[in-house]
């Protein structure tokens, strides 16, 4: 669901996403709990927060690209492939692969039919083993050595596991919608890791103030929250209700609603459900209403 977001300005967001990710141990799905002692150790994802960035140091800096590509390279270990997957014929056949009850809409926008594909994408795992050295060159390609690195970050080790994913696409004249639904990942954390402190760290590092980036993190559940960094001038986005849970929308700045490629993220009974595609907001809330 992520490749239109792969392109043009999204490209940019997504890298600092990454960043996020791995420097604050996935700080980057977000906000707080309290210090280390008193969190269990494990994150899941539980709900979606957006926070407007400015990505004007990640642009047209080939710098920290490279740098950043070496850290990923030299702390990520992956188990299992990321890219195997299986096609389905039927919602039956997709719930029994992937372990979980698959949900299809019920209603889709006027002109789209489907699903033409079905996939479940295999369980993937990967550690990250966090080397402070390419902390501080990528501090140094982004101008930010003044941040504080977190204590205790030097040789943290985070174990993630990705469960199947499940994948549908439905097709109109005008574009395609993309549903994918998973349980949530479970992330295993050090226990001596302060959240708050590494949360802090990365919004700093995403460019905030350090004021900003204090007040912003107390008010984070870092546990159970995913924070989605969203550039400023290129996106906008708002927080909406679906099946009784709370998600988030997200769409490029400017963009008509009516014609415009929106993103759709919430999360119910322990299941993260995604939608994207060429479709107004209403539309994208309604389609996953139907799926309840």
């Amino acid at each position: 669901m992520l490749n239109h977001l792969t392109s043009r300005h999204w490209r940019t967001a997504w890298v600092s996403i990454t960043l996020i990710a791995v420097l604050a141990l996935f700080v980057f799905y977000p906000p707080l709990r309290t210090a280390a002692s008193d969190f269990l150790g494990i994150f899941r994802v539980r709900k979606f927060a957006a926070i407007p960035i400015n990505i004007s140091a990640l642009e047209g800096n080939p710098t920290f690209a490279d740098v950043l590509e070496t850290a990923l390279s030299d702390q990520v270990q992956f188990t299992g492939d990321p890219d195997s997957s299986t096609a389905v014929n039927s919602v039956h056949q997709a719930s029994s692969l992937a372990g979980f009850q698959v949900r299809l809409p019920a209603w889709l926008p006027e002109g789209y039919s489907g699903p033409s594909t079905m996939r479940v994408q295999d369980e993937v795992s990967f550690r990250v083993t966090v080397k402070v050295d390419h902390v501080r060159a990528i501090q140094e390609a982004l101008g930010r050595t003044d941040v504080p690195i977190p204590s205790n970050l030097d040789g943290a080790r985070v174990d993630a596991n990705i469960p199947k994913v499940f994948s549908a696409w439905y097709s109109s004249s005008r574009g395609t919608i993309e549903l994918v639904e998973a349980p949530s990942p479970e992330i295993q954390l050090p226990p001596d890791l302060n959240l708050e402190e590494l949360g802090k760290f990365a919004l700093r590092m995403a460019g905030m103030s350090e004021d900003e980036a204090s007040q912003l993190a107390e008010s984070i559940d870092w546990a159970n929250t995913l924070v989605i960094p969203v550039p400023m001038n290129y996106a906008s986005y708002q927080e909406v209700s679906v099946a009784g849970s709370t998600g988030l929308i997200i769409g490029e700045a400017g963009t008509d609603e009516a014609e415009g490629h929106w993103m759709l993220v919430f999360e119910k009974d322990n299941i993260v459900y995604g939608l994207q595609g060429m479709a107004t907001p209403e539309q994208l809330v309604a389609v996953a209403e139907s799926m309840f």
